[in-house]
């Protein structure tokens, strides 16, 4: 699980950086030819700012609610754009080529602990906020493709704020900056608290490995916003999904789930091997397409 973690956050890392690259690239340039430069450039202030260990705590929630608005605005003003011949390019070979990529944009493990300690106090709450959240989110993600695609068809890039404008582009750099700076200060901890490294060694290979992983891909011509969040997507969100539902008999023989006043959450071992065949499945076609 840890080794899941740890990956998930580096592809996001790399994601975030790559993004960041192309999107100062296009503000500046109008193109992507410098994105490489860039991408240095904002490494270099990155790498400053959580050396320093600035608190970005607000600044995350400024991130995400920005994000949030940015995908509402877009959906609203681009809806009417839509034009269905877009729309019809669907494949069914291709059905699961996206499935890294989903699972990527999907990953919310991690902030099931977080709301146990938010919702102590309401423990039955739980259940339901976890459900809302990926209901929200899956119908603001199926909305905002539909529309951008809808929009500009095969046209659209990787990134897709790339195609709507200074003002979009500027916005994506301020979500993908407040991301990149949390994940990374997440991830010095728990290389600090959970591995034992100091915090400048954890600070360095927070800092150095996603650049040099980015180099070395560049090398191969495998450095892709799409490519690295889909290899993510199945390492982190494969593995962790999996892992869970192997843990997941054990934890209703044990721990909090002993208590006569919990109440089991439903657990099918049918429906969990279903998972299991589906996400293998689906981690085999992506990682065949993405090597092809």
């Amino acid at each position: 699980m840890l080794i899941s973690t740890i990956g998930g956050i580096y592809a996001a890392l790399m994601a975030y950086l790559i993004g960041q690259g192309h999107s100062f690239s296009y503000l500046l340039t109008g193109t992507s030819q410098n994105a490489l430069v860039a991408l240095f450039a904002v490494w270099i202030i990155f790498a400053y700012i959580t050396h320093r260990r600035a608190s970005v705590g607000k600044s995350e929630v400024f991130g995400v609610s920005l994000m949030f608005i940015l995908m509402l605005i877009i959906i609203v003003l681009k809806a009417p754009s839509i034009q269905i011949e877009n729309l019809a390019t669907f494949s069914a070979s291709d059905i699961l080529l996206p499935f890294g990529v989903i699972l990527f944009s999907f990953l919310g493990f991690s902030a099931i602990p977080e709301i146990k300690i938010i919702l102590s106090k309401h423990p039955v709450k739980i259940k339901s906020v976890i459900i809302s959240s990926y209901l929200c989110a899956g119908i603001l993600y199926a909305a905002f493709t539909t529309v951008v695609v809808g929009s500009y068809g095969l046209q659209i890039p990787e990134i897709a704020t790339l195609a709507l404008g200074k003002i979009f582009i500027i916005l994506s750099i301020i979500t993908l900056t407040t991301a990149y700076l949390s994940l990374t200060l997440a991830l010095i901890d728990t290389l600090v608290l959970d591995c034992s490294f100091t915090r400048k060694k954890a600070w360095l290979l927070s800092s150095l490995v996603p650049l040099l992983l980015i180099l070395l891909l560049a090398s191969f011509d495998k450095a892709k916003f799409t490519f690295i969040i889909g290899i993510g997507g199945i390492l982190s969100g494969t593995l962790t999904a999996l892992l869970i539902l192997a843990m997941l008999p054990r934890a209703r023989r044990s721990g909090d789930f002993k208590s006569k006043d919990k109440i089991q959450a439903y657990y099918s071992r049918w429906l969990a091997w279903l998972l299991v065949i589906i996400f293998i499945i689906g981690a085999g076609a992506e990682i065949i397409s993405l090597l092809n």
